[in-house]
């Protein structure tokens, strides 16, 4: 997550509304419902007499989430796990009145962000053991972490080496903070919004011919900082606020005929617009893309909504689609986001599997949250569970030779359970549960497709 968008909360000082006690606060914050393998978790507010936060980061596995909460006196980062809860991570001196956590590494355990104190803006890391301490840069007066690399080694932001300079930088605890440069031409300016997984591709924008901090670029330590242009139609304007954990996949927001559009970048395809959701404006932008970037989250507005927009996921097949309402039909939760109104999305998981951002909750404050999607079934899990493994052959064994409508180890839907669909789960055995079978698991699947063989013919293993 980026500063640019953490000013966003400017705009909307009136949500934050004072509770009435505290008990109602932690009630919200262990609330948590599931249904059919989804879940929604709102992350509730630090207890300090406000309510009201916002999810900017999440860890690989999505155990951990970062952002900031209202406090009494001004915003405060904050680390969330299921089983602490919101923990506020302080501030770096006394007259410091905000802080927010823009992103986390892989394991969780390296937090980076930013703080706003009386004169100055200064980025920090966050780690269990040394607590908050500051990146350094800011010579200027502003410095901000908003992306860290898989393993907490490369942190990326944007920082003022000299006033009214803008520059993006890539800290690393060897070489501190050292600047990325910007496109030629126009006055010099970038920043750096978000890395790739082993921190060696930066993605954020910079000035060029076009005018200030109006292209999205990629970053490389070979190549250095390439402008990536801009959607046909509209302004000259481009911003990269994602990228795949292999560098290959950028997403962002241009100008397009269409107005603001929300952007995912190949070297391959270039900039395509991904559209904005039905009914609404021509305004969305793209946050975060998964690992391997099929998937797309943000924001796109919708008329007459009280300037917000509501949270997105894109992909291929779907192209894009508001991300309550796929929370609902997908995957169960229609229930749980009853009275929700679920406004942007700012991270998801490397796997897709958990996405995070802020909305309205039913009592009409800013909330952050946490989506858990439901595994996409695959072929020869016959009992769900996410893997297809020895107790999909269990049941599979049990059925062996039935006939009939909705058997579920009828796997190839043919209308009986036999060797076509033992095959189907034999070339599918390991999936997702268990990434390499173990030699004792191979030979118990081997001497079960010997019974089911002997089976068929009316033979008995011996």
């Amino acid at each position: 997550m980026s500063w640019l968008r953490a000013i966003n909360v400017l705009k909307i000082p009136l949500m934050w509304r004072l509770q009435g006690t505290v008990c109602a606060v932690w009630a919200a914050l262990f609330l948590t419902t599931a249904s059919r393998g989804g879940e929604f978790v709102p992350l509730g507010s630090l207890p300090s007499g406000g309510f009201g936060s916002r999810a900017f980061g999440i860890s690989d596995d999505g155990a951990v989430v970062t952002g900031e909460s209202l406090i009494l006196d001004g915003r405060e980062a904050f680390r969330w796990t299921a089983e602490t809860g919101m923990v506020g991570l302080g501030f770096l001196d006394d007259d410091d009145v905000f802080s927010a956590g823009s992103a986390a590494s892989a394991d969780g355990q390296v937090i980076v962000g930013g703080v706003t104190g009386e004169n100055t803006d200064e980025a920090w890391i966050w780690t269990q053991s040394q607590g908050m301490r500051s990146l350094g840069g800011g010579g200027g007066g502003f410095a901000w972490s908003n992306d860290i690399s898989s393993d907490g080694s490369v942190v990326v932001g944007l920082d003022t080496p000299t006033d009214a300079v803008f520059e993006g930088f890539r800290w690393t605890e060897a070489e501190g903070v050292v600047g990325i440069g910007d496109l030629s031409g126009g006055t010099f300016s970038s920043t750096a919004n978000a890395v790739s997984g082993d921190g060696t591709v930066i993605v954020g924008a910079s000035s060029s011919e076009f005018g200030v901090l109006n292209e999205a670029y990629r970053w490389t330590q070979e190549g250095g900082m390439v402008g990536l242009g801009d959607l046909p139609g509209g302004d000259i304007f481009s911003m990269a606020w994602g990228v795949s954990d292999d560098g290959k996949v950028i997403v962002g927001e241009g100008d397009s005929d269409q107005g603001q559009e929300a952007f995912r970048w190949t070297e391959e395809t270039g900039m395509v617009g991904l559209g904005n959701l039905p009914g609404g404006t021509s305004n969305s932008e793209a946050l975060a893309v998964s690992g391997d970037g099929s998937l797309v989250v943000g924001r796109s507005d919708f008329d007459g909504f009280l300037g917000f927009g509501f949270a997105f996921i894109w992909d291929e097949t779907h192209g894009m689609r508001e991300l309550q309402q796929v929370l609902a039909d997908d995957h169960g939760l229609a229930e749980a986001l009853e009275g929700w109104i679920l406004t942007k999305a700012f991270d998801i998981t490397p796997d897709g599997r958990y996405i995070i951002g802020e909305g309205i909750n039913p009592q009409g404050n800013i909330e952050a949250w946490r989506a858990m999607l439901a595994p996409v079934p695959i072929p020869g899990d016959i009992n769900r569970d996410g893997s297809v493994n020895l107790a999909d052959f269990v049941l599979l064994k049990e059925q062996f030779g039935q006939t009939g409508p909705g058997l579920p180890a009828d796997i190839d839907a043919d209308g009986s359970v036999g060797l076509g669909d033992f095959v189907i789960l034999k070339d599918n055995f390991g999936s997702v549960g268990i990434a390499v079978p173990e030699p004792s698991a191979l030979l118990l699947l081997l001497c079960g497709a010997i019974w089911l063989l002997f089976s068929a013919s009316g033979r008995r293993c011996v």
